[in-house]
């Protein structure tokens, strides 16, 4: 009988100090001020997680540049030598959905220049790079393509583009 006593003594003295003299509790939060807690979390990490998204699909556009822009630099290395500068389009597919073309045409803005050992044509180059269709990035450049005039052939008429093949 003695712990009862205790334990109702325990209990007084708790209720003296959970509860105020209007009997509300003074320690504690309310279940509303929980709720807003949990809301004001809830909507932190939504904005936190829309942050991380954005930053990945960033980070996966800017890869796809990057990408684009090394295979733009091989086609335009390959001018010339695997890919002849003649006026017209060319395109070709690349591994994971790159395509690429290019247009080239005679310089309109550039006159060709004639010398004793032929003629410089300038070419106006565009190489797109388009991933799944859409437009990646584009590059403009400029080449100058000699037609030499054969003096060793003795065909008078006919010339050898900077590439090596006759005309």
């Amino acid at each position: 009988m003695n712990s009862r006593c205790e334990i109702c003594a325990n209990l007084a003295a708790t209720a003296r100090i959970a509860l105020s003299p209007t009997g509300r509790r003074q320690r504690g939060f309310t279940l509303i001020e929980v709720l807003v807690a949990f809301g004001i979390l809830a909507l932190t990490l939504v904005a936190v997680l829309q942050v991380f998204s954005q930053g990945l699909r960033s980070v996966d556009v800017a890869e796809r540049h990057l990408i684009a822009t090394m295979l733009m630099r091989s086609i335009v290395d390959d001018l010339g030598t695997e890919i002849p500068i003649v006026a017209g389009e060319r395109s070709g597919e690349i591994d994971d959905g790159y395509r690429w073309t290019t247009r080239m045409a005679v310089s309109q803005t550039i006159a060709p220049v004639a010398t004793a050992q032929g003629v410089y044509l300038p070419y106006e180059i565009d190489v797109e790079i388009v991933w799944n269709g859409r437009p990646v990035t584009t590059l403009t450049t400029l080449r100058i393509v000699a037609e030499l005039v054969a003096s060793s052939t003795g065909n008078e008429g006919e010339g050898v583009s900077a590439d090596g093949e006759s005309y």
